[in-house]
């Protein structure tokens, strides 16, 4: 298991971590977003969206629970913080998915026992600073993210 921590001091910081997660991305790559309310879960995602090549507007699917957008490759981006149990899960189909495509999941916790093993996991935390983060990412796979933000530990 690869394990970094990275510190974003702003949102610009943020949207160029974005850039270089985008690169790192392979078709089929479920990314599982964990942090509390207001950490940037959904900031993140916007600026990923981007630059996987979406052009429409990208917004957080809580009260519909999953958007669909189409970028590089079809993108589904859920958010389970409304759901109850891992019955409803199955019920919206979250293994449905084709494999061609990319799905990000904010509020995964309710999935944690189902997600596959390689599964990239970033949690956001907030800090003291109202914009810096501090992100925890963990992954099976080497993502050879750039020292400029790459501090494994």
């Amino acid at each position: 298991m690869h394990k970094y921590k990275i510190q974003l001091n702003s949102e610009i910081d943020t949207a160029n971590f974005a850039s270089i997660f985008a690169k790192k991305i392979k078709i089929g790559d479920i990314i599982a977003l964990y942090g509390d309310l207001g950490s940037g879960k959904t900031f993140f995602t916007k600026k990923l969206c981007k630059f996987l090549g979406v052009k429409e507007n990208v917004s957080s699917p809580s009260f519909v629970i999953l958007n669909e957008y189409q970028g590089d490759y079809p993108i589904f981006h859920l958010d389970l913080y409304r759901l109850g149990s891992e019955e409803e899960l199955l019920e919206i189909g979250i293994f449905d998915f084709p494999e061609e495509s990319i799905i990000i999941i904010e509020w995964p916790n309710i999935a944690e026992n189902i997600l596959p093993n390689n599964t990239i996991k970033i949690k956001f935390e907030l800090t003291e600073n109202e914009f810096e983060r501090q992100l925890s990412i963990f992954s099976l796979r080497e993502l050879n993210i750039n020292n400029l933000f790459r501090k494994e530990f």
